[in-house]
């Protein structure tokens, strides 16, 4: 099995007619992803905080044109650039010792390039607030979407991170469930989730389906809710709900080496010890209300530095908000 990677990491086959059916999948499959309404919306929202810059492109796949204009040459140039053995992080979980997995992971990178791969370079981004209202008379549904700005990965606090963002709105017993459902006495499927435009920008996405005329009203719910986590500890009913289930998952992963292997390269990749993996039911053990609700006052934005962003069929979903008809008008709102 180790020949046969290295083979293919040497010298992957790559024919023209096995690039065109790749680009032809992937451009159907954006075709379809870019004709819902929320997918223009998250665009607009990525061109107000990464800008002008590859990052913004590669997570937004909106060029299509460039997706059927890339080359063999291209793809070569890139296996050449990147699948080098200079500064590769590697992870090895299971029975082995030191030296067959030494001898191992030798033979996996024998002959390989030992030039160091190419850098990614990504521009500072803009969390600047604002918010804005992307108008799609064909729209059928509103999505709005609150973002705000997150904790990097890699310390200690990101249990308390994902026990924020999971009680928040992880499922409908979720704060923001039954806040739209107790003010609003509506049952909208607002949800809460971490994501990450780099390691050190990471953001909590609060973003849900709504009724165009109620847009604003669950917008306030949805920041009055947030804004409560960050000056009350979270409800420890439904935290222990969540720690019980997380605390399984890691009993199950911890006789799972892809599992493992692949949480020490993220360690790595934040630069901390690979061996944190096995410290994370303690961790977990240790996280509190209290915990979460510190963590989230501190680390997080508050009530007026939040990113708003509604894709509607009405201009005036949001009252007063910055109004554009087209994603890339999305950096030209205040």
């Amino acid at each position: 099995m180790i020949v046969i990677a290295n083979a293919v990491l040497q010298a992957s086959a790559l024919s023209e007619d096995w690039l065109v059916c790749m680009g032809d999948e992937q451009v159907a499959a954006q075709i379809e992803t870019q004709a819902f309404s929320a997918t223009t919306g998250w665009h607009a929202l990525r061109n107000v905080v990464l800008g002008d810059q590859p990052l913004n492109e590669y997570l937004s796949l909106s060029d299509l044109a460039a997706i059927r204009a890339t080359s063999r040459a291209d793809v070569q140039q890139w296996h050449a650039e990147t699948v080098v053995s200079d500064g590769a992080l590697i992870a090895v979980a299971g029975p082995l010792t030191e030296v067959p997995a030494g001898t191992a992971v030798d033979a996996l990178f024998a002959g390989l390039p030992t030039n160091p791969a190419a850098q990614a370079v990504t521009k500072p981004l803009s969390f600047a607030p604002r918010s804005i209202i992307l108008h799609l008379p064909a729209a059928e549904k509103t999505t709005l979407g609150i973002i705000a700005q997150a904790p990097t990965t890699g310390d200690d606090g990101e249990v308390n991170d994902l026990m924020g963002s999971l009680v928040l709105g992880g499922d409908a017993q979720s704060l923001l469930f039954d806040a739209i459902r107790t003010k609003l006495r509506a049952s909208y499927d607002f949800s809460a989730a971490l994501d990450a435009h780099t390691r050190q920008d990471r953001i909590l996405v609060m973003s849900g389906e709504v009724e165009a005329a109620q847009t604003a009203a669950v917008r306030d719910v949805v920041i009055e809710t947030h804004a409560s986590l960050l000056t009350t500890p979270v409800p420890a009913q439904n935290m222990d709900f969540w720690k019980a289930g997380i605390a399984e998952q890691l009993t199950r992963a911890a006789s799972d080496t892809v599992s493992r292997s692949n949480a020490m390269i993220e360690a790595m990749l934040d630069r901390v010890v690979p061996l944190r993996v096995l410290q994370l039911p303690v961790m977990l053990a240790k996280t509190t209300p209290e915990s979460v609700q510190a963590r989230m006052k501190a680390r997080y934005s508050p009530a007026d530095a939040l990113l708003i962003i509604a894709v509607s069929s009405d201009a005036k979903a949001l009252p007063g908000d910055c109004v554009i008809t087209h994603p890339d008008q999305a950096v030209n709102c205040p």
